[in-house]
């Protein structure tokens, strides 16, 4: 069971009032870890019929795999033909999961966090994640 904190009712509230042609398919939620992505995703899918689709950044992660990712376990298995080692991102999958109904993307900046605390003045310039909260430019 989880419990709604009154900021996240009021935002899952504002979300759910857009009905009809405006509803809401996709909903995004990002960050570092541990702050209840997850918990809060889960519980917003499971209440609206939707599904969850979970991705892991890394500091090698590109805009690319958001898209388009090699399927790393295929690789190692070995594949007869190149195409054969790709799968499809998570915006993708989610893309494709919204004509069904409502989906919830749970993006974690895991080793963008742990790089900025251990290096608070490095991080402004990793070229990693343009978009990423804070970001100097």
């Amino acid at each position: 069971m989880y419990y709604l904190r009154t900021q996240e009712g009021l935002a899952l509230r504002a979300l759910d009032a857009r009905k009809g042609e405006g509803a809401v398919r996709a909903v995004v939620l990002e960050g570092k870890p541990g702050v209840g992505k997850t918990a809060l995703g889960r519980y917003y899918a499971d209440v609206n019929g939707g599904t969850v689709e979970y991705y892991l950044c890394h500091h090698w992660s590109s805009d690319e795999d958001l898209f388009i990712g090699v399927d790393v376990g295929r690789v190692a298995a070995g594949v007869e033909r190149a195409e054969d080692a790709y799968r499809p991102g998570v915006l993708l999958r989610a893309v494709q999961a919204s004509h069904e109904g409502l989906v919830v993307v749970i993006v974690t900046l895991w080793e963008y966090w742990a790089v900025r605390a251990r290096h608070p003045s490095w991080w402004r310039w990793m070229p990693v994640f343009p978009w990423a909260p804070g970001r100097i430019k």
